[in-house]
């Protein structure tokens, strides 16, 4: 991408664009005014919007771009793919309050639903939510509607949304494990953390817009994915190094082994459902992340989004509106508004310790027989009153600051029987849940393979 693009309000001709791309850098360039207020960053993200939206054709108020790359005053990839600069320039907005950004989204927005009318040749959504594409390049665009949907509170966009979110889902083990595109039966076994990122971003923005089970899904995948599917250097994994490259000299092995502790931190970019390596898929979809144990790899795009992941599962686990302090998740954190010790996966149980005064909202898990769950306040059993979206959260009143809420829920086990591969109707998974987290996945990984019911701990961060 040239760089000259974005110092003007006028794409120049003899230019290269991406909206994929120029969008990601529109986003990059909000969040810092955001953290930062710095003036130099606005502008310049106002100036690539600006010369994005040129990009964009219109149809009676519904925008999106007839291609992905652009080159010499023309579209040269005219795909018609899913408008993924929608979610940055919702972000934009939010940033910058520029209420052009604000009707461009919607805009935007429209020419998604849309798109069955609009890019019939490309890759387009029904209104069922059904589509035949690649995952993350199409929900990484839904992301931007639901997001949309959430914060202006369009319930049109929400319910649009919550339906290409739950066609995707089948697609997937419910453990946050996604095949990474539809277009071919073979390409099914394989996966993306990227399109796992998109359907934690899409499920948040439910669950924020009235759908609160929906952060089980978050949940859930935060438990059975990104967190044991976070890569260190264990010992399980330099021995499969060490057997990998057994014809390498010494020091080049040291040195390779060296080079993969900078990458600790990073997400795994196409594993297998309870596997680091992708055992599933086989060659030739591996290609050149092809290993005898299957495909492994940390795709350039699947270790950002990953972090994003993260992030947004850290950043939901407690909220906070007018109504109060909300509870979403049952995972650890300490905020400005309330500290969550979780004593899962032994016991449905979560302490708060309130940070402000108001009112509280905990959520249990919507699987909890709500008959059975229990609140506590300074360890003195309280009546449970419901509240919250969906009448979903304990609702706690008048809380002063120091005090502990307790909430206590049973654990519900389960069995699952996972048959998603059509070219492998002889593979099922089976799984075995404690609440939200996978306790067994049979048939075991080949490679790497994940021990959900024993974690390792994540390693202290390096010193600085």
């Amino acid at each position: 991408m040239e760089g000259d693009v974005y110092k003007g309000a006028v794409v120049p001709e003899e230019k290269e664009a991406w909206p994929w791309s120029t969008s990601k850098i529109i986003r990059s360039l909000s969040e810092t005014y955001v953290r930062t207020g710095d003036p130099d960053a606005r502008d310049l993200a106002g100036k690539m919007f600006v010369a994005l939206r040129q990009l964009a054709t219109w149809d009676s108020g519904r925008a999106y771009f007839a291609g992905s790359a652009w080159r010499d005053g023309k579209w040269i990839v005219k795909d018609g793919a899913p408008t993924a600069a929608l979610e940055p320039i919702v972000r934009y907005w939010e940033a910058t309050g520029n209420p052009e950004a604000l009707q461009f989204s919607i805009d935007l927005a429209e020419g998604m639903i849309a798109s069955p009318e609009l890019i019939p040749k490309g890759t387009f959504i029904l209104p069922s939510g059904v589509f035949h594409g690649h995952m993350h390049g199409t929900l990484h665009a839904v992301w931007g509607v639901a997001h949309l949907g959430e914060v202006r509170g369009n319930m049109r966009y929400v319910e649009w949304s919550k339906r290409v979110y739950d066609y995707a889902s089948q697609f997937g083990t419910g453990t946050g494990w996604m095949s990474a595109a539809l277009w071919s039966e073979p390409v099914r076994e394989l996966s993306e953390t990227c399109a796992t990122s998109d359907m934690v971003s899409i499920a948040s923005c439910i669950a924020q817009a009235g759908f609160p089970d929906y952060w089980d899904h978050v949940e859930r995948t935060f438990r059975n994915y990104l967190r044991p599917l976070q890569f260190f250097v264990t010992p399980r994994y330099e021995a499969l190094y060490r057997e990998l490259n057994r014809d390498q000299p010494e020091a080049e092995i040291r040195a390779g082994l060296a080079r993969m502790t900078d990458l600790q931190g990073a997400m795994w970019g196409g594993p297998g459902p309870n596997d680091c390596i992708n055992w599933i898929a086989s060659p030739p979809q591996c290609g050149p992340y092809n290993t005898p144990y299957g495909c492994a790899g940390m795709f350039g795009c699947c270790v950002g989004e990953g972090m994003r992941a993260l992030y947004t599962v850290w950043s939901s686990i407690v909220t906070a509106t007018s109504q109060g302090v909300f509870v979403n998740l049952s995972l650890n954190r300490d905020s400005q508004w309330a500290q969550v010790i979780s004593s899962l996966p032994d016991r449905g149980r979560i302490d708060v310790i309130a940070r402000q005064t108001g009112d509280y909202f905990l959520r249990p898990p919507a699987w909890a027989p709500r008959a059975q769950v229990r609140v506590a306040r300074g360890g003195k059993e309280s009546v449970v009153d419901w509240g919250g979206p969906a009448l979903a959260y304990v609702h706690v009143k008048n809380v002063e600051p120091g005090e502990v809420i307790t909430l206590v829920y049973p654990l519900v086990t389960w069995r699952q029987v996972v048959a998603i591969w059509p070219t492998r109707p002889d593979l099922k998974l089976t799984i075995w849940w404690k609440g939200n987290a996978v306790m067994n996945m049979e048939p075991k990984g080949k490679g790497l393979p994940v021990d959900f019911a024993n974690l390792a701990p994540v390693p202290p961060l390096p010193n600085e």
